[in-house]
């Protein structure tokens, strides 16, 4: 219906006008949140947070104070923030308030962590049958950092509330909240409690004006959320916090290394969690192939492989793996073509393997402890933005998309040194006359959905567009793909 620039030029207005936002007098950290309304005829209207009366929601004042009683169903609405289901009795949600208008299409700049939100207007939205795309990824980086106060703030109370409702729930069934009796203060790492204290206020001190972690009130703060327990006059220790801050913690939970190989080095890390990241990139990422940059041999060499995916993934796998799987690890297995990282237990319910394969899985965190202490460190991506980076590699890097498979108990994630390497990998599952190229871009459209003579030419380094036409027009003749649309607007979809 609209061109990809009236799209763009349409989640810039929002970017833009996002930064007009009206903070209201009450001293809380309030979003700026700019809207979009994009009508057939090209048009467009605007509002952001504030700009009619204190308060007041930008889609609130689009659609109810600028277009009251107009008719813009065929228009597409483009917020920088996931509208709010959440509002006081008297008030009608945002999201609700676009369903009423029956907009049929919704770009969404990033998800809203606060806990009053966090899913739940984007989930109001789908469940009625309304498109939603997210805006483009510069666009989304551009609004987290004018938003970064109060995304850290939200980020902040949803952990505490999540931790609360766990207490409520299931007090005893957490595996990693059990507390260890034989665990002394003398087997707690002091590097890594400084470490969290250095790089947890470093975060801290751009939302508050003092420190929140000190020598001090560290364990009191770690009481609050259930790491430490006070017994008299002794502390005790939960599994949470033996993972984060033990010396080894293999010495009490045996399941806790992390193994790496590559070729025929091995290496088991038995480290505190908040001190693994580093250490364990540190010695990956001299052992990742490199290859010198053809644009400027002057830069430094470049990993062949996509090494800021990879360092998602492996933190991903100390957060969401599950501990109480025995005899199970962590592990990274570096080969020439590929990167495997292998992680046990199964996806976090509800969701299923084919969300994280699609990249269209929520954040759903499966050890709420670990994640807040990640995510107070800066060391762990806000809502969906992991798996934004995940989806970009292709677009990016020229490469293929992160393979993910479950075999019980362990879930991988492959990374591919290129698209050759993925035809070779399901070449047995197609048909002699299928080309290697082809195989790439079914399965690029296997997750991607849909795309682009434009795109396949980009991600797939092409000459031409006419050379990516031919390919794909031979995709359809063959019925592996659909052909929509004509002209400059036909897109190709996966069957």
């Amino acid at each position: 219906m609209f061109s990809r620039e009236q799209i763009r030029q349409a989640q810039e207005l929002a970017v833009e006008v996002m930064k007009k936002s009206v903070n209201e007098p009450d001293k809380k950290i309030h979003p700026k949140v700019g809207a979009v309304l994009l009508f057939p005829d090209g048009s467009m209207t605007s509002a952001y947070r504030g700009e009619l009366d204190y308060g007041d929601h930008a889609e609130f004042t689009l659609l109810h104070k600028k277009h009251r009683t107009e008719n813009i169903e065929e228009a597409w609405l483009f917020g920088t923030l996931e509208p709010c289901m959440a509002r006081h009795p008297n008030k009608t949600p945002c999201a609700k308030r676009i369903q009423l208008r029956k907009i049929k299409k919704v770009y969404i700049g990033i998800d809203d962590p606060d806990p009053t939100v966090s899913g739940t207007g984007k989930k109001y939205l789908e469940d009625f049958g309304i498109s939603i795309e997210y805006f483009d990824r510069d666009l989304q980086n551009l609004i987290t950092q004018e938003n970064q106060s109060f995304l850290e703030d939200a980020i902040l109370r949803s952990e505490t509330e999540k931790h609360k409702k766990l207490l409520e729930e299931k007090p005893n069934n957490d595996y990693l909240s059990h507390f260890i009796d034989y665990f002394e203060e003398s087997d707690i790492s002091q590097e890594a409690l400084r470490h969290f204290i250095n790089e947890a206020n470093y975060k801290f001190l751009k939302v508050n004006e003092k420190p929140e972690y000190s020598e001090d009130n560290i364990y009191n703060y770690f009481k609050k959320w259930g790491l430490v327990a006070f017994e008299r006059d002794k502390k005790q220790f939960s599994i949470n916090f033996i993972l984060l801050f033990g010396k080894k913690p293999s010495d009490y939970l045996d399941n806790s290394l992390f193994q790496v190989r590559a070729k025929t080095e091995n290496k088991s890390f038995d480290l505190p969690l908040v001190l693994l990241p580093n250490e364990l990139f540190k010695w990956y990422s001299s052992r990742i192939p490199t290859i010198s940059s053809r644009e400027n041999p002057a830069r430094n060499d470049q990993f062949i492989f996509p090494i800021d995916a990879i360092n998602e993934a492996c933190i991903n796998a100390m957060i969401h793996r599950d501990y109480s799987i025995q005899g199970s690890f962590n592990q990274m297995l570096i080969e020439d073509n590929q990167i495997i990282i292998n992680s046990p237990g199964d996806v976090v319910s509800p969701q299923k393997l084919d969300d994280v394969s699609k990249f269209t899985a929520s954040s759903i965190v499966r050890n709420h402890k670990l994640a807040f202490i990640f995510r107070s460190m800066n060391l762990m991506e806000n809502n969906h933005f992991g798996m934004v980076r995940f989806k970009d590699i292709p677009r990016k890097l020229k490469q293929p998309f992160p393979l993910f498979n479950f075999k019980s108990p362990i879930l991988s994630i492959t990374f591919l040194k290129s698209f050759s390497d993925l035809s070779d990998k399901y070449r047995s599952y197609f048909k002699d006359d299928v080309s290697d190229e082809e195989i790439s871009i079914i399965k690029y459209l296997s997750i991607a959905q849909k795309t682009t003579m434009k795109e396949i030419k980009e991600v797939f380094s092409m000459p031409n567009e006419k050379a990516s036409q031919r390919v794909l027009v031979s995709l359809v003749d063959k019925g592996y793909i659909l052909s929509k649309g004509a002209n400059k607007n036909r897109t190709y979809h996966k069957i």
